[in-house]
């Protein structure tokens, strides 16, 4: 089932990246720039988490959200979380 906001929020345009992706990588995992608000929704649906409580705020420049997957299957890791100045969580409920 879709986020509340879901349709909405799947209009929206992507923005742009505040850094250089290609930075984002080690060893056996990826953080994979969730840039758009289809992005954070399909990632909210996946993980079943909170992701898409940001989307307004990811917008704005305020945050960003990344995905951390195996570079190997493109798996989604579950059990990883960081926070500060332009990063959230990626955990599940």
């Amino acid at each position: 089932m879709a986020p509340a906001g879901a349709g909405q929020a799947r209009q929206l345009k992507p923005w742009r990246a505040p850094f250089e992706l290609t930075a984002l990588q080690h060893d056996e995992l990826e953080l994979v720039w969730l840039g758009s608000a289809a992005d954070i929704l399909d990632e909210a649906c996946a993980m079943r988490h909170c992701a898409d409580s940001y989307v307004e705020r990811c917008a704005r420049g305020s945050y960003v959200l990344l995905s951390v997957r195996r570079k190997d299957t493109g798996k989604r890791l579950p059990r990883w979380a960081c926070s500060g100045p332009m990063v959230a969580c990626n955990c599940t409920r």
